[in-house]
């Protein structure tokens, strides 16, 4: 955990005065949904569904997320 916590102090300053992009692959599970979120300042100004093929391969549903990214 220290890594993580070394890069978030790292880059604290841009993470809270920033935009900041989370994208949730959720790729774990045939029923999961991708998702993101946007936050600006800390706050959450939009945040929503990916849409990719559900039940497709692991590799396909990534590959999806990664074009939808474009």
């Amino acid at each position: 955990m220290s890594i993580v916590r070394d890069n978030i102090t790292r880059h604290a300053r841009i993470l809270q005065e920033g935009r900041v992009l989370a994208i949730d692959p959720s790729i774990g599970s045939d029923s999961s949904y991708c998702g993101y979120a946007i936050f600006k300042k800390k706050k959450l100004v939009e945040s929503g569904i990916i849409e990719v093929t559900k039940r497709a391969p692991q590799a396909q549903r990534l590959w999806e997320l990664s074009r939808s990214l474009r």
